[in-house]
């Protein structure tokens, strides 16, 4: 299987993304009222909450693939296409929510934040790695006919 210490190094590099993501985010520049503000896509939840809430996802995200790497590396795979697809939907929807448009998404902190001016792009192509990454490092990995052998045997 050589194979795998490439699969290793994806899943090491994507969960110090989701590492370095969640930091990020609790060290973001938000003023009192901007906490108390209604997230624009999530409008149940305040800012507070949701930058909470995404944290610990990312944090809990990133011990489950970094505790299984040895063990079941491909449970790791699976919750970083799962966390990766998660924070697609939410940028997307944020993107498109009434009164984002122009505005700098806080992912990574925002403009004050960690990385500048340029915490709108990071983010992109943090995400855009994950979620390029992993498809072809399923197909990579993928058994020949382990899917259709599967279906085979569930039928009656």
């Amino acid at each position: 299987m050589a194979r795998m210490p490439l699969l290793r190094s994806y899943l090491i590099s994507a969960s110090l993304i989701f590492l370095l993501s969640a930091v990020a985010k609790i060290s973001a520049h938000y003023t009192p009222r901007n906490w108390a503000l209604r997230d624009p896509f999530v409008t149940f939840m305040t800012t507070r909450e949701i930058t909470v809430l995404a944290s610990l996802v990312e944090l809990t995200t990133a011990a489950l693939i970094l505790f299984n790497l040895g063990k079941r590396p491909m449970l790791g795979f699976g919750l970083v296409l799962w966390l990766g697809l998660l924070l697609l939907v939410y940028r997307i929807g944020w993107s498109l929510a009434p009164g984002t448009f122009g505005t700098t998404c806080k992912c990574l902190g925002g403009p004050g934040g960690l990385l500048g001016e340029h915490s709108d792009y990071v983010p992109r192509l943090l995400l855009g790695y994950i979620l390029v990454a992993a498809p072809l490092l399923g197909a990579a990995f993928a058994r020949p006919g382990r899917i259709l052998t599967a279906v085979a045997a569930r039928s009656p």
